[in-house]
């Protein structure tokens, strides 16, 4: 089990895990809770009477199956050491590279709906909405770059359709946001992206809202630049309000 610097795991995470890893299965995942503060963790939700399920093929493209935080996802040990050697050139999305590695070995795993761990919310650029004007920017635009990186690098290791769709999903969404953030000239974001983001749209692929943002913004970004300024001033307000809260 991972656990991130910032992060803390529920009192009764650890006993919960060795309970599902009697079976069969390789890889676990759960939800997590994010908090500020370690007071906001007193009134911490109660285990009580939850559906844990197998994992199907058609949960891959669901948003609370995802990676995301390597806090929320267990693997077996054999399994993980299988893949040790090409976890370690990376040096971002290791928690993802897991993920896609259980996908791609087509293993047994299991979903908790029970909150198993708390995520700390903060300023890092890489946990907050991020637009051109912020102080963060450029520590941001090198985090995304090193993202895509990695997740080009994940296709490479990995011959398999659903990894394959996945990660092609969220190369766009990275390519999208560096757009944003930087110009046309600097990031090779296309209508092939915004094609991907249109079909993620339709599809629900993952964070359904997010992804028609992004498609709209990336589309008035390429095609409608002085409509996109004024869209940009809204999105702009729109995100420092989900910040505040």
């Amino acid at each position: 089990s991972f656990l991130d610097d910032d992060d803390i795991f529920n009192k009764m995470k650890l006993e919960e895990l060795k309970k599902a890893f009697e079976g069969n299965i390789v890889y676990h995942k759960h939800p997590v809770l994010p908090f500020r503060k370690l007071d906001d963790l007193k009134s911490i939700p109660a285990l009580g009477n939850r559906r844990v399920r197998a994992i199907r093929k058609r949960d891959y493209l669901h948003p609370d199956i995802y990676a995301y935080n390597k806090s929320s996802i267990t693997i077996r040990k054999e399994f993980f050491l299988k893949y040790l050697d090409q976890i370690s050139v990376l040096n971002t999305s290791e928690d993802w590279f897991v993920f896609f590695a259980f996908i791609a070995e087509n293993g047994a795993g299991l979903y908790d709906p029970t909150i198993l761990s708390f995520y700390r919310k903060h300023q890092s650029a890489s946990s907050k909405v991020v637009d051109k004007s912020d102080a963060r920017k450029d520590s941001y635009v090198v985090f995304v770059k090193r993202l895509i990186d990695s997740f080009v690098y994940i296709q490479n290791v990995f011959k398999n359709p659903i990894v394959k769709k996945i990660t092609t999903y969220q190369i766009s969404i990275f390519r999208a946001r560096l757009f944003l953030l930087t110009s046309v000239e600097e990031v090779d974001f296309n209508n092939t992206d915004l094609q991907t983001l249109l079909k993620a749209s339709i599809k629900n692929y993952n964070e359904f809202l997010l992804t028609k943002l992004l498609f709209l913004r990336g589309l008035l970004g390429l095609h409608l630049p002085k409509l996109s300024k004024t869209v940009e001033k809204w999105y702009l307000w729109f995100s420092k309000d989900i910040n505040s809260n």
